[in-house]
């Protein structure tokens, strides 16, 4: 068969090209019969074989019917808050809950957009691209019942007092953009959104402190951090998420931005939100030039955590000689537990920062009805022509 049938396409292609595709087509045919016929078997029966019809499987007997069994404890006080924060969602009637980490942002904005001007001279490039930013979360989340804007302190903070390298390798703000810095708060004093810094703190812990309030104080209360920094991602939960405006969504679908939740977290990762942390402590972080051990990157990392559950649990693993580690890994650990325990103290963010601006402070019920006008004549004072043209999109 295979001599014939190959002759017979070699000759196909020789005497009669317009036939050379039928003729491949019957010779893959020909050499997929020949691959799956059983040993011993003439070719031409088992294609007869192949080509009649399966026989009907016989009919399984059905499974009895078992009545549900009834949830109990915390897994049916899971169910049913799961069940009712999905019902509020669908409403669209409980708390929402929308903080802005400022400064990844303003720095963007600064370092994308051209150096623009007032016509007094004042720099405005960094202040439009970030009003612009701004007014598209409203758009975004426009449920939203309280906002707020934090900002880093500009004094010294407890991370640097342990950790004097800690950020020591960033530039410093660049001049002109410290006059920007005013301008931005005062649009959103315009516009009335709370603007919250506190002395000794990062804006990335009063993000933790404040959504951690607002799900112990506020009844079904749900938050988004919008930010574009990592250390946030320690704080992912059922009830909290992080709102990239950068990035592109899955879907790959407009409108830009990306919510990240608990999958995402471990998808990039690698492990659960709450274990961010532990990994951090023992790769380190380049970004805020925290040491963690030397010698163990993202990848050992995550797989330490994943093995032994936690980073205490690592360094107690290094200690025992009898434990699965093998030598190298335990000789790094037990020369770096204590720059572990120290990175792992820098990048856990603090939750219990006594809140100086109230919950209530953020609601947007309290807001002016003519926050709109308002800020349109800020705009128009200070020059944005191009917003302004955009404002029935932006504030509708």
């Amino acid at each position: 068969v295979s001599t014939q049938s190959t002759g017979g396409c070699l000759s196909a292609m020789l005497l009669r090209p317009s036939q050379l595709g039928s003729c491949l087509s019957r010779f893959s045919s020909c050499v997929r019969t020949l691959s799956t016929t059983p040993r011993g078997v003439p070719w031409t029966e088992w294609s007869k074989v192949r080509k009649s019809p399966a026989p009907e499987p016989p009919p399984q007997p059905s499974a009895p019917r078992v009545a549900p069994t009834p949830l109990e404890g915390t897994e049916a006080s899971a169910m049913g808050a799961t069940a009712t924060s999905q019902e509020a969602h669908d409403q669209d009637t409980h708390p929402h809950l929308v903080l802005v980490d400022a400064f990844p942002i303003i720095f963007r904005s600064y370092f994308a957009t051209p150096k623009l001007t007032t016509p007094s001279g004042l720099p405005i490039g960094a202040v439009s691209s970030f009003c612009r930013t701004l007014l598209r979360l409203q758009q975004r989340f426009g449920k939203s019942t309280h906002i707020g804007v934090m900002l880093d302190s500009s004094g010294p903070t407890f991370r640097k007092d342990l950790y004097p390298e800690y950020k020591g390798h960033r530039q410093p703000t660049p001049d002109d953009l410290l006059p920007q810095l005013p301008v931005i708060e005062d649009f959103l004093r315009v516009i009335d959104v709370a603007v919250i810094k506190q002395a000794g703190w990062e804006a990335d812990d009063l993000l933790a402190s404040y959504s951690t309030a607002a799900l112990r104080e506020i009844p079904g209360c749900s938050v988004v951090l919008v930010s574009t920094d990592k250390d946030l991602y320690q704080m992912v939960n059922h009830h909290i998420q992080i709102y990239n405006p950068y990035k592109q969504s899955i879907t790959g679908r407009p409108p830009k931005g990306l919510l990240i939740d608990r999958e995402y977290v471990v998808q990039q990762f690698g492990v659960a939100p709450s274990m961010v942390a532990d990994v951090q402590a023992l790769a380190g972080d380049a970004v805020d030039n925290v040491p963690g051990v030397k010698g163990i990157g993202m990848k050992g990392a995550c797989k330490l955590i994943n093995q032994f559950g936690s980073l205490e649990a690592v360094l107690e693993a290094a200690d025992d000689e009898q434990s699965e580690l093998p030598r190298r890994a335990r000789n790094l650990l037990k020369s770096g537990a204590e720059m572990a325990r120290l990175s792992h103290t820098l990048v856990t963010l603090r939750t219990d920062i006594p809140l100086k601006v109230s919950l209530e402070e953020l609601s947007l019920s309290r807001r002016s009805h003519r926050w709109k006008d308002e800020a349109f004549r800020w705009m128009h004072s200070h020059g944005m022509h191009r917003m302004l043209n955009a404002k029935q999109s932006y504030f509708t």
